[in-house]
C-alpha cells in the first residue's frame, strides 16, 4: 500500500487510504512509525504528509502538531505526531 496524496479544496491537501478509512488503529499501524527516530524533521514531515515544509511550520504553531525547539530555531516533530494528525483528520 501506497499513500496518495489527492487535492481537497478545503484543506489543500488529502492522504486517502481508503481500505483504511474507516479504522484509525489500522491506518496507524501502516504508518509504521514504531521504528526510527523519536524525532523528525520538518522536511521529513512534509514528505510523509504529502505537503510543503511551510504547511507543517503552520500546523506546528496553531499547535495540531507536536513539536520541540532545538537549538536556533530548528524544529522536530515528535515521530508520533504525523500519525496522529492523519488520524484526526479521517473523514
Amino acid at each position: 500500500m501506497q499513500i496518495r496524496c489527492i487535492p481537497d479544496p478545503e484543506d489543500g491537501v488529502s492522504v486517502t487510504r481508503p481500505e483504511t478509512r474507516s479504522d484509525p488503529a489500522a491506518f496507524l499501524k501502516h504508518l509504521n512509525i514504531e521504528s526510527g527516530p523519536e524525532l523528525m524533521r520538518v522536511a521529513d514531515v512534509a514528505d510523509l504528509l504529502c505537503v510543503c515544509p511551510q504547511t507543517v511550520y503552520h500546523l506546528i504553531q496553531s499547535g495540531e502538531l507536536a513539536a520541540v525547539e532545538i537549538g536556533r530555531g530548528a524544529k522536530r516533530v515528535f515521530r508520533h505526531g504525523p500519525a496522529e494528525y492523519l488520524a484526526s483528520r479521517i473523514v
